[in-house]
């Protein structure tokens, strides 16, 4: 696995492509210009001479906000419009003026300068935009208002390709094809998203229209590329590298691509969380409760779809796509899998918590047997959360039938504090967590039986016979912070320490989050005390009880059976 850098930052994360204090401007109507009517000797006039009406087009452009770039507006082939140039003023907008003569699809420049400078939302910084730094957008034709991003960028690469004259068909089917798999619910990725810049990044003014939603995505797919100097213009290089081969899959033209800030396996629960962590401090409460929904498709190939509109791309990328690269395999086409994710929990900004839920089907789950990687996994979902400190990850279930986490951390962004407190649960594609087995950390129902009898030497310390012991609900549901009472010397905990106690309907005994035991056991047929062997330190933990309710946790000597001690709340 790529590790993503951090963080990106999930849960990350994050961040931030448009928040409100807008620049939407109301449009000048379009002016036509009367000339004179001169009269002549015997009543008769010249003839009329109509000048052509001025039309004006509000251009937007967001990295977030971009003050000084230059724009300008020309054919889809180049060819100079005249009078259609401008340049972005403080609010990152411009509005060009042009004769209306032409009609056909056009294309939307917009190139930095030694002056010009971008307010990163991720990096909470502004930053220079010189003359290297180019963001396009293709339009089928002149409109009142257009929108320059990281999206239209990205369908304009796809254009670059097209044989041919790019007509207005071809530039519908590039930008519908991005709009599909990275913004399907925005309307028209030429819409001009609200643009956030320095001022206004924790207004939490973004709204549920298309501009708010359109800019919580763009600030989410910044965030993903946190940690790097410039996350926006990262995350596009990344992107664009990626979907050379139409798929976003991890692999390129050439193969499986180095760096990469996500994994193609974790991106869109690293999207999902982004979007979280973004709206809550971009987004008004309509807009906050609306992003749960937000997701990405990645089922479609970007270049199929716009071939299968009857785009012509040279047959070098028709190759590229039916001969599909895998991420490091060289075969392949999107990656799916066979579980549901669902991620619920709170997000906590300027004291206020946020609830939310996300749900992501057709992924791949992480191996139940390997905790190593089940933790990897997490951390490289969030890691594109900015600035994240004190995570915390928490195996709750981890069975072939249900695998949760509890994940905790703090974050920060653009100098505001976040607290996240999260829950990862993945369930077989089709079903619920309440259709599957293992203990519901949010219901407290259920629990597994484990089956295993790694534990059972314990037994043969007491002289038992050693069944396999079956973790309820109730004591897999939460995490416990427990303090130890020494009765006896000699064991590895001291009196007053203190230990995060973790028992996982799996059968796993997590404890300060390090797996220490497995396979508990009922010993001699007592049915209200599971048995856990730990062999690295020595010690058995026997917890009850069972039957009704969480008691303590004594701790006993592995090879003597002796009573050392008890962990209690």
């Amino acid at each position: 696995m790529h590790h993503t850098k951090f963080l990106l930052s999930f849960f990350i994360l994050l961040f931030i492509a448009g928040c409100g204090g807008g620049s939407s401007f109301d449009l000048p109507p379009a002016t036509a210009e009367t000339p004179e009517q001169s009269g002549g000797d015997g009543g008769g006039s010249d003839p009329v001479v109509e000048e052509p009406a001025q039309i004006n087009v509000q251009i937007v452009a967001s990295l977030g906000l971009i003050n000084g770039a230059d724009v300008l507006i020309t054919t889809s082939d180049g060819t100079a419009i005249e009078g259609a140039s401008g340049a972005l003023d403080q609010t990152g907008t411009v509005i060009v003026t042009h004769d209306g003569s032409y009609t056909g699809p056009i294309l939307v420049t917009v190139t930095g300068n030694d002056s010009a400078t971008y307010f990163d939302e991720s990096a909470g910084t502004t930053l220079p935009m010189g003359s290297d730094i180019v963001l396009r957008a293709f339009a089928p034709t002149f409109q009142d208002a257009i929108g320059v991003t990281i999206l239209t960028e990205l369908a304009a690469q796809i254009l670059d390709g097209v044989n041919g004259a790019v007509d207005a068909a071809a530039v519908t089917a590039a930008n519908t094809a991005i709009k599909e798999t990275l913004a399907p619910d925005v309307a028209d990725i030429l819409t001009p998203p609200t643009v956030v810049g320095e001022d206004n990044i924790t207004a939490q003014a973004l709204t549920n229209s298309d501009a708010g939603r359109y800019a919580l995505r763009l600030a989410a797919l910044a965030s993903m590329a946190a940690g790097n100097e410039a996350p926006a213009l990262s995350i596009l290089a990344q992107l664009a590298a990626d979907l050379a081969d139409g798929d976003i899959d991890g692999s390129g033209a050439t193969g499986a691509i180095a760096d990469l800030d996500y994994e193609a396996g974790t991106f869109s629960s690293l999207f999902a969380a982004a979007v979280q962590l973004a709206a809550s401090t971009l987004a008004d409460a309509d807009l906050v409760a609306a992003a749960g929904s937000f997701s990405v498709t990645l089922d479609a190939n970007v270049l199929q779809s716009v071939i299968d509109a009857g785009v012509t791309l040279p047959d070098s990328v028709a190759e590229l796509i039916s001969g599909g690269i895998d991420a490091g395999t060289g075969g392949g086409g999107a990656i799916t899998g066979d579980f549901d994710l669902t991620i619920t929990g709170e997000i906590v900004t300027f004291g206020v918590g946020t609830s939310f839920e996300v749900a992501i089907k057709n992924i791949a789950a992480p191996s139940p047997s390997d905790t190593t990687e089940i933790t990897q996994l997490i951390e490289e979902t969030v890691a594109g959360v900015s600035n994240i400190t004190n995570l915390q990850i928490t195996v709750i279930n981890n069975t072939a039938d249900r695998i949760t986490f509890e994940v905790t951390m703090e974050a920060s962004q653009s100098g505001v504090s976040v607290t996240l407190n999260l829950n990862y649960d993945y369930v077989p594609a089709g079903t619920t967590p309440s259709d599957s087995t293992g203990g519901d950390p949010v219901s407290n129902s259920g629990g597994s039986t484990t089956g295993d009898l790694s534990s059972a030497a314990a037994c043969s310390t007491f002289s038992g016979a050693a069944t396999a012991a079956t973790v309820p609900g109730f004591l897999s549901a939460e995490v416990r912070n427990l303090t130890y009472n020494e009765i006896a010397a000699g064991g590895p905990y001291s009196n007053g320490d203190t230990a995060e106690f973790v028992f996982s309907s799996s059968g796993l005994l997590f404890i300060d989050n390090v797996e220490v035991a497995s396979g508990p056991v009922l010993c001699n047929g007592n049915e209200r005390e599971a048995i856990w062997l730990d062999t690295n330190n020595g010690v058995i933990y026997s917890v009850s009880d069972l039957t009704s309710s969480f008691n303590e946790v004594n701790i006993n000597n592995a090879d003597t059976g002796g009573f050392l001690g008890q962990f209690s709340q």
